[in-house]
This record gives C-alpha cells, sequence and structure tokens, in this order.
C-alpha cells in the first residue's frame, strides 16, 4: 500500500475513520489551533473534540447545531475568557435543540456587554443562551470565578432572550458574581427556561440588596428555571428567587429532590447540610453519610454504582469501581503482540500499559478513546483478522527497540467528574512482513476510571 510511509496514527486515524463514519470530527488542535477556529469551520450536525490544555478564548456557536467536548474533562481542558471582556460561551443566534457543550471548566469570563442605564450591563458571565430561540445544553462543566467585577447578570449562566432555553447537566457552578441578579444563574425573558440537573451550585454571589440578593439562582421577566436532583447551597443572599419587583412578573421556579439552604416547597426537597467532603477547598464530592446519597428522583437514571440517583454534580460511589478487561482484536503477524494492564485505573493513581512481543525496532502507537463504537474488521484494507475498537482521541508513538516493546504511564485524574469514565486503549505497530498492509494490532483493553 502506498501510505505504509505514512504515520500509522495518521493511516489509522483518518483513513479507516473515513471509512466507518459519515460524521465530521474536527479536533483541535491536530485540525484547527483554537475552538473557534474548529467552530467556524464545521457545519451543522459535526462534532469538535477538544485535546488537553488552557484555551484562552471565548467561543460562539454562532447558529450552529455542534457538539463541543473535551476529550479528557475540565481538569484538565479550561476555556478561558480573560482575554476579552465577554461571556466565555456564547449561543445566541438561534442555536437548534442539540447543540451541546461538554467536558470543560470554565473561567475569567465578564459577561457580554449591553448597553444600559448604567452605561453597560453584562449578562452571563461563564455561558451567555440569548436572542431568539437559542438552544444550548452544557454537561460535566466546572463553571467557576466568572464576572468577578463586572458582571450585572448571571455570573455563571444567563438564558435572556425571548424562548430561549439552557439545560445544565452535571455542572458545578461555583464562585461566580452579579452585581444585580443571579450569581450563579439567571433567566430573563418571555418564554426562556432553565433547566438545572444534577448540579451543584456553591458560593456564588450577587451584591446589590435593592434588587434582592439572588446570590444563587434567579429569574426575572416571564422566565422560568427548573431544578431537580441538584445542591443549591451556601450562596450569598437568596439560593432561588425571583429578581426584585417589578421584574419578577410572571417568572416560576419548580424544584424537586434537591437540597437547598433554608429549604425549598417540592417534591423530595431537603434542606440538611449536604456533608461535602471539603467545600473550602472546592473538593464538593459527598463524604459518607450525606442527606443528599440516595435521594434523588428514583425516576431519574441510576448512579453508575447502580443506587438511586444521588443529588448533585457527583454521585456517592459505593465501593470501587476501576476496571480494565481485554476485548481482543489483536492479530498476529511475524510476532504476537500484546497489550497488558499494569495494575487498574484508580482514581490519583498511577496506570500503565504494557505493549509487548512487537517486531522490533518499528513504530509503534497506542491509540487511546473515549467512544464505545462498534468494532471494526480491517481485513478489507489487508490487515486479516484484526479488528479495531479503540477510535483514537489521542495517540502516542514509539519506537518499540531492539526488545519489541512499549510502556505507557498516566496519572488517573482525581477529578470527580472523571468516576466512571470509560475509555479504550489498542496499539497498532509496523510489521512490513505480517501481512499485505504491514500493519498489525494488539489486542483491546477498555478502562473504567474509579475508586
Amino acid at each position: 500500500m502506498s501510505t505504509l510511509r505514512f504515520t500509522l496514527s495518521l493511516l489509522l486515524g483518518s483513513y479507516v475513520t473515513a471509512l466507518v463514519h459519515a460524521q465530521q470530527v474536527l479536533v483541535v488542535p491536530r485540525d484547527h489551533a483554537t475552538v473557534q477556529a474548529a467552530i467556524d469551520a464545521a457545519t451543522g450536525g459535526d462534532r469538535i473534540r477538544v485535546e488537553p490544555g488552557t484555551y484562552v478564548e471565548n467561543i460562539d456557536f454562532r447558529g450552529k447545531l455542534l457538539v463541543v467536548e473535551s476529550v479528557a474533562g475540565p481538569e484538565v481542558t479550561i476555556l478561558d475568557g480573560s482575554s476579552r471582556s465577554d461571556s466565555v460561551v456564547i449561543a445566541n443566534h438561534g442555536e437548534p435543540v442539540g447543540t451541546t457543550l461538554r467536558g470543560f471548566r470554565i473561567t475569567g469570563g465578564d459577561g457580554h456587554p449591553a448597553p444600559s442605564s448604567y452605561g453597560f450591563d453584562y449578562y452571563g458571565g461563564g455561558v451567555l443562551v440569548g436572542g431568539t430561540g437559542s438552544f444550548l445544553r452544557v454537561e460535566d462543566c466546572r463553571i467557576e470565578d466568572n464576572a468577578l467585577l463586572t458582571g450585572t447578570f448571571g455570573g455563571g449562566v444567563c438564558a435572556s432572550g425571548n424562548s430561549c432555553r439552557a439545560e445544565l447537566f452535571g455542572c458545578t457552578i461555583v464562585n461566580n458574581r452579579a452585581w444585580a441578579s443571579g450569581g450563579a444563574t439567571l433567566t430573563d425573558g418571555t418564554g426562556t427556561s432553565m433547566r438545572i440537573e444534577r448540579c451543584t451550585v456553591v458560593g456564588n454571589r450577587a451584591t446589590a440588596w435593592r434588587f434582592g440578593h439572588q446570590g444563587g439562582i434567579s429569574m426575572a421577566n416571564w422566565s422560568s428555571v427548573e431544578v431537580v436532583d441538584s445542591i443549591v447551597w451556601g450562596n450569598e443572599g437568596y439560593e432561588i428567587r425571583a429578581f426584585g419587583a417589578p421584574y419578577d412578573r410572571g417568572t416560576s421556579a419548580t424544584v424537586s429532590y434537591s437540597c437547598v439552604e433554608g429549604g425549598f416547597t417540592g417534591t423530595g426537597n431537603i434542606s440538611s447540610d449536604p456533608l461535602f467532603e471539603n467545600a473550602a477547598s472546592r473538593d464538593l464530592r459527598l463524604r459518607s453519610g450525606s442527606p443528599c446519597i440516595d435521594t434523588g428522583n428514583p425516576s431519574s437514571p441510576a448512579d453508575p454504582d447502580g443506587s438511586r440517583a444521588d443529588m448533585g454534580a457527583f454521585p456517592f460511589l459505593s465501593g470501587p469501581v476501576a476496571t480494565f478487561q481485554n476485548l481482543g482484536g489483536g492479530c498476529s503477524g511475524t510476532t504476537s503482540p500484546s497489550l497488558t494492564a499494569i495494575g487498574r485505573p484508580v482514581q490519583g493513581a498511577v496506570f500503565s500499559v504494557q505493549g509487548a512481543g512487537l517486531p522490533t525496532n518499528q513504530l509503534a502507537v497506542l491509540m487511546l478513546g473515549y467512544a464505545q463504537q462498534p468494532p471494526f474488521d480491517l481485513t478489507s484494507i489487508g490487515m486479516t483478522g484484526c479488528v479495531w475498537h479503540a477510535y483514537p482521541d489521542v495517540s502516542y508513538a514509539f519506537s518499540t527497540g531492539p526488545l519489541g516493546s512499549f510502556q505507557q504511564s498516566w496519572t488517573m485524574s482525581s477529578d470527580p467528574l472523571a468516576a466512571g469514565l470509560v475509555f479504550r486503549l489498542q496499539a497498532v505497530v509496523r510489521d512490513p512482513g505480517g501481512n499485505a498492509a504491514g500493519l498489525v494490532l494488539t489486542d483491546a483493553g477498555e478502562g473504567r476510571v474509579g475508586r
């Protein structure tokens, strides 16, 4: 094959992926240097995958139906909006239902400026969903430290406009500020709504007492909010309350199966201390004995350990859940390659894999992928008996050296959001005499990060 002189990651990361995926996937920074550049290049229905790093930029979905997701989660993938006075994330051009942002730390935003009688008001320090009919779902994100100096409305997240909708799932909203209303979140405008599900909303503040002092979740002007399976605690002023009159007209808040400091009327709500591990250091996991364990909506999906849903962003998992299993799929050439795990992917610990029995002094590429796609038989490209399981999000290149081996290690994330994360590993190795393609695969392995 003429592709033998290309890198293995290019061969299997681009050529084979094109055979099995119709949807365009853009990878940052491999394909585009910035997240915004990838958004600008994308068309509706595309997926943008962002590798670990700090991206100092403010992003705008520009009305496109996109999924923008990090490869490795919010601990190592940061959107830092401090370089420009604006929201970190903007969806205010009529983005359709399904538009999604997943797995980032969102920080350093000022809010989107709009002229007002005060000069300028700033909306949505971390995230703004605005305009008419715009939609954005934000999943598994840390929305922290936004609008600390400038924010007027919705320091963390603001949905402001006509018939706009924001959905927050599995997020933490911590230490955001608004001058007027909604230190954590604000909805504003006719038909505009927000759903806050399995989120932890802690330590946010609003500083203007004359407008009602809604440091947590707020609503204004014919808008509504729904809170379920969440914790709203330790916010300055009111935890959940409408903006001050007359801007409270037509507003509503529906809260269920949530822990709210001071209490809030609704099915399944509690007001006991949630017992965080260490709120001062932002470790918002639940301690054993927390009243938020197994008290979420019984109709919600079960937690990763199979128990009833907990309240908040970090489910309390009972017992070790870290696993690693062999999926097979390897194939022999001039040698019989193997991929072996050393330990289990336990949070905060070192986890390693070792490739052995490989052709000597050849290029090997270890592929790490987070998507659980169906296996793909590579016989059609000359790799008889090889089955591909690990669709690569990240790849690592090695020389197999004179021993025909390699080893790769990681310190597994201790971020609670990483608990339950499933990943796959598989290595492809150049073996000129092994088959028609001159490439062989190790068996694949599937790991689950846990305790």
